[in-house]
């Protein structure tokens, strides 16, 4: 019986003392959980952190690259829109490639007087390359002043002119190669721009301007102008115009540049949409120069020597 007692004892302390091992390790394993909870928590916290860090470095860089887009596409298109090199000037003025250039006198011709070029001030390529070659030409007739020093008979003036009809820009350089004790020879040079392209202009675009349809119909109003020269149609007869040759005047009409048969001097022709034959006979005077000054003579019906 004391026995009986005895070990229901030591089987009731035994579970009391199981239960007090579980709840031990439960309290164990709960506390653990907590930990366990919190370090979660924390890691949970710490990636939505960096994932918020990297979109808000990403929504930064995104609107940095889009300010900086947008700022690049503003400079491509106010340069895309700034038409002119200088915008506070004129689309011709007088170039300044003799600034640093000694000024030479001969006689009555003074280089920074006698070379007068244009500077084109269209911002392309086209501008571009036409303002080397006027510089190129602006180059070599100032050599021929110091040619001159040293002996040589003969030097080059330059001059221009400039129009605006519409969209088309003329412009018309006149080479005067001056031989002294005698006369000189006038030659020309012309480049005509398309304003709203800000491009060399075509034959097409600049004879439009001026009311014709087609290349044809200008040679055909030129033949009938050269043989209204009468007797001195002969000079110009079996000779065609230059294609790069040939500008809008302060009028409005086309101008072409003819080389008559060897031995004279090129005239500059206007050519009239609406002219005619007729029997008139015109004496035509080929530009000469006087001095310092090219003379430039008008001619009756239909042509023009243009420049004054």
């Amino acid at each position: 019986m004391e026995n009986n007692e005895n070990n229901f004892n030591n089987s009731v302390n035994n579970e009391s003392n199981v239960q007090e091992n579980l709840n031990e390790e439960v309290q164990k394993n709960s506390n653990k959980g907590k930990g366990l909870t919190i370090v979660l928590v924390v890691i949970v916290i710490v990636l939505l952190l960096a994932i918020g860090i990297c979109i808000g470095l990403a929504v930064s860089n995104k609107e940095t690259k889009i300010i900086n887009n947008s700022q690049e596409n503003f400079e491509k298109k106010e340069e895309k829109t700034s038409k002119k090199i200088d915008e506070t000037k004129d689309w011709v003025y007088d170039a300044e490639y003799g600034k640093d250039k000694k000024n030479k006198s001969i006689d009555i011709y003074e280089s920074d007087k006698s070379l007068i070029v244009p500077f084109i001030n269209i911002n392309s390529d086209d501008g571009n390359k036409v303002n080397k070659e006027i510089e190129k030409l602006y180059n070599e007739a100032y050599e021929t002043f110091g040619a001159r020093e040293e002996g040589t008979n003969s030097l080059n003036i330059l001059d221009y002119e400039y129009y605006i009809n519409g969209n088309i820009l003329s412009i018309l350089i006149k080479k005067d190669k001056v031989v002294l004790q005698g006369d000189g020879i006038i030659r020309y040079i012309t480049y005509n721009f398309n304003l709203d392209t800000l491009k060399l202009a075509t034959l097409e675009e600049t004879i439009k301007e001026c009311g014709f349809n087609s290349e044809n119909e200008v040679k055909e109003k030129l033949q009938i102008a050269i043989k209204n020269l009468g007797d001195e149609s002969s000079i110009y007869e079996g000779t065609d115009w230059d294609k790069e040759r040939f500008f809008i005047n302060e009028n409005g009409k086309l101008c072409v540049i003819i080389l008559p048969n060897e031995g004279y001097a090129e005239v500059v022709l206007e050519v009239d949409k609406n002219a005619e034959l007729n029997n008139k006979t015109n004496n035509v005077t080929t530009p000469s120069t006087n001095n310092n000054q090219a003379e430039y003579v008008t001619i009756l019906n239909s042509i023009n020597v243009i420049l004054k």
